[in-house]
Parts: C-alpha cells; sequence; structure tokens
C-alpha cells in the first residue's frame, strides 16, 4: 500500500463530508432561488448518511431506527385511509435545518481561542462567573464543541467536579432558548414558519440570563468554600467579536432580504464569513487548505445529528400522514397562553425521562398546524423546550459527551438540575403568558 493510499473508511468520510457541503450549497441555491428545487440538498444529505451510518454510536442507530420505521407507519397508515405520500417530503425535509448546522460549524476555525491554551487558570468566584458566560457564549457560537474545548481544559486540572458539570450543563443548555447558531433555533424556525426572530431573541436572552444568574446565585449560597477555590477557564471574550458579527449581519441581511430565510442566510454567511477572516489572517490559500480539511474531517463528525434530524424527517412526514386522517381530534381548540404552556410542561417532562427534544417538537408541529397556532408563540414553547429540557434530560448529547469524556453519569443530571428547571418553567410559562396577553 503506497504512502497516499487512503484507507476505505477514510474515502468515505472525505466523500461524506463532500456531500455534506454540497448539501449547503444546494440548500443555499435553493433558499435564494426557490424555482431550484430542494431535493438535491436532501439527497446528498441521505447519502451523506448512508455513508457515515456505521460510525454512529449502536444506541443512536437503533434510535434513528424506530424513529424512521414509526415515520413509514405512519405513511403507510396515511396512504391506506387516502392520504397523500409525499415521497420527495421524506428526502428534503430537514434539509435546511441540516445545512444551517453544518455551516455553523465552519466557526469552530476561526472562534475557538487557541492562546488560552497556555494560560494558567483563574481561580474563584469571578473564574467561575467568567467560565459559566464564557461556556454560554461560545456554545451559543460554536455549539457542543464548547463543551469538548472548555471541559478537556478543566479536567487536565482536575477540577471537573459536580459544581464544573453543573456549570457546563446550565451554562451551555440555555443557551438553546435565544443562540440562532444551534440547533434549536434551526429546528424551531423549520417547524414554525413565519416565527419573528427579534421577538424569539427578546423573550429568551433574558430568560438565560436569568438561568446562568440563578446557577451562579445557587453556587455562591450552596457551596461558597469550593466556589472561592474553583479554578476557571481563561475566557478571551475578543474571539466572540466573529460571531456577533455574524449574527449582526444576520439580523440586517433578514431585515432587507425578508423572502430569505434566516436558514439560508445563515448557512451562506457563516462560511463565507469564516473564508474572509482565514483568508485575513494567513492568506488564500491557507484559508482554503483549513476549509478543505474541516470539510474532510469536522463535517463529517456530525453524523450523529444528521441521522437524528434525517430520521426525524421521516416521523414528521408520517406523523402528517396520519394527522391529516384525524384532523377532528386535536389536543385543544386554539392555542393560547394557557395551551402553550400545557404543550411547554409535557415537551420538558417528556425530555426528562429521556425523549429527544426533535421527536417531540416533530410531533407537536404536526399535531397542531390545524389550528393554525400563533407561529411566533409555537417558536417560543419550542425553545423552551430545547432549553430547558436539555438541562433535565439524561440522555442529551451535552450530558452523554460530559459522561463519555469526563465520567460523570448522565442520570445525575436530573437531581443536580431538578430546581434550576422548575424555575425556568415557572418563568418559560409566566412568559408564554405575558406574549398571549400582549398580542
Amino acid at each position: 500500500m503506497g504512502p497516499y493510499t487512503r484507507h476505505p473508511g477514510q474515502v468515505s468520510t472525505i466523500l461524506a463530508g463532500t456531500l455534506l457541503a454540497l448539501m449547503i450549497v444546494f440548500a443555499v441555491i435553493h433558499g435564494v432561488w426557490p424555482l431550484f428545487p430542494a431535493w438535491p440538498s436532501g439527497l446528498s444529505a441521505w447519502l451523506a448518511g448512508a455513508l457515515l451510518w456505521t460510525r454512529t454510536p449502536r444506541r443512536q442507530r437503533v434510535q434513528v431506527g424506530i424513529l424512521a420505521v414509526l415515520g413509514l407507519a405512519g405513511l403507510f397508515w396515511g396512504w391506506r385511509h387516502d392520504g397523500p405520500m409525499d415521497a420527495v417530503a421524506l428526502i428534503d425535509q430537514n434539509h435546511a435545518l441540516l445545512s444551517m448546522l453544518a455551516a455553523v460549524s465552519f466557526l469552530r476555525l476561526v472562534s475557538v481561542p487557541e492562546a488560552s491554551q497556555e494560560e494558567a487558570l483563574p481561580r474563584g468566584r469571578h473564574a467561575y462567573l467568567r467560565t459559566l458566560v464564557g461556556i454560554h457564549l461560545f456554545g451559543a457560537a460554536i455549539n457542543l464543541s464548547a463543551v469538548v474545548i472548555i471541559g478537556d481544559r478543566l479536567a487536565r486540572q482536575g477540577t471537573f467536579d459536580k459544581r464544573t458539570a453543573i456549570l457546563i450543563s446550565r451554562g451551555f443548555s440555555s443557551a438553546a432558548l435565544w443562540s440562532t447558531f444551534f440547533a434549536g433555533m434551526a429546528v424551531v424556525l423549520t417547524y414554525s414558519p413565519g416565527a419573528e426572530l427579534p421577538i424569539l431573541i427578546a423573550i429568551g436572552l433574558p430568560l438565560a440570563l436569568t438561568g446562568l444568574a440563578y446557577t451562579y446565585a445557587e453556587a455562591l449560597v450552596t457551596d461558597p468554600s469550593r466556589l472561592a477555590a474553583f479554578s476557571g477557564y481563561p475566557i478571551h471574550f475578543q474571539s466572540l467579536w466573529i460571531p456577533g458579527l455574524l449574527a449582526a449581519c444576520v439580523m440586517i441581511t433578514h431585515v432587507f432580504l425578508p423572502q430569505w430565510s434566516v436558514l439560508t442566510v445563515i448557512s451562506l454567511l457563516s462560511p463565507l464569513l469564516t473564508l474572509m477572516v482565514l483568508g485575513r489572517r494567513g492568506g488564500c490559500r491557507r484559508a482554503l487548505v483549513r476549509v478543505q480539511r474541516h470539510v474532510s474531517l469536522r463535517l463529517p463528525e456530525m453524523s450523529g445529528e444528521l441521522l437524528l434530524f434525517l430520521a426525524a424527517g421521516v416521523l414528521a412526514v408520517g406523523l402528517a400522514s396520519v394527522f391529516r386522517s384525524i384532523d377532528d381530534q386535536l389536543p385543544f381548540a386554539e392555542f393560547n397562553g394557557t395551551t402553550a404552556s400545557t404543550t411547554l410542561v409535557v415537551m420538558v417532562g417528556l425530555a426528562a425521562v429521556g425523549m429527544h427534544p426533535i421527536i417531540s417538537v416533530t410531533a407537536a408541529a404536526t399535531w397542531l398546524t390545524p389550528i393554525h397556532p400563533d407561529p411566533t408563540l409555537l417558536a417560543m414553547v419550542f425553545l423552551m423546550t430545547w432549553g430547558i429540557g436539555v438541562a433535565s434530560s439524561p440522555l442529551s448529547a451535552t450530558h452523554l459527551t460530559i459522561q463519555g469524556r469526563y465520567g460523570i453519569e448522565s442520570w445525575r443530571f436530573f437531581r443536580w438540575n431538578l430546581s434550576y428547571c422548575l424555575i425556568m418553567l415557572l418563568l418559560g410559562v409566566a412568559l408564554l403568558h405575558l406574549y398571549a396577553w400582549l398580542t
């Protein structure tokens, strides 16, 4: 075997990364020019998923298989009851969502604070607060990568204990309440089209800040001695200007080009801004090499999310087929503050027992469509489900990552975060009623 011969597994991984890059390109073209079909983007995602199937953990493959079988069963049931069969929807259901997640991953190339790796860890309660805010902001920009980057640094110093685990769990999950780069926001914008993004951020950001404040206050009251000795992460906030600039560009573009969806704008601007910053730092040739390496090696790492959201798309199509034939059996007649709050409590409860938010969001969105809910109110419920549910679920990707890398059992987070989740639920219910009353 020659020096340039690649292992078959490497070839399939590189091919999968290339297909995911094509998925982004096709999704952006469709978003900008609707006459271009969506199915090429969806097909690229499915082909990449097939290539990455074997590198996905067995437990997750089982979950994906169950979702897909349930979706196909729903399609068959709907077909037997004279419902329409939309084969194209099976291919492109979640293509825009997945394209956005893949595009945002490019921000890792310009947002990871490399210089901080050699610095001494700051200590004390201010270090705790700085680390809490840092994991929140970095998580909002680069998603689950922030958990690994900050967690590995703290673990090397032997400071990864219960207090650190709670900090990372709550600091990271609360970013889902407002971040435009989080998977939760992508799901929300997909399943509640027409939702007002500025309102979602205006509601979600204060709720997230309240959660951070509660976490810090709880640590001050319950464990002041450990907090005083806490070794935190040396956050460099100047590296956050890039995600901040991207967020501003997304908002401005959405104002002047409202016909472009937010998912399309993020999918377009994330790789472009990354290329521009890399080119300015090290030249065009080096920038292209780093982007190519990211496509070949890093994009395939989203195999778990890719397969989960593909299967969730099949489930959504199947549920839609079923619900079209039982539209006289809806849970409530209208979607107001009370029914929205009830939906939130039920969905967070399902997350706490292990159901991934994408499943409950998909089911709820499809079930509630016939009563034409206010899309912004519905989106608020979904965002709160994601932000609070992830903190309560022992099977969330965040907690499973912490368990796998740092040896803290994921089931402990349900007990550790119980009071936090109850407080956040009460605040969420109050905000839902306030929005419903104002509108």
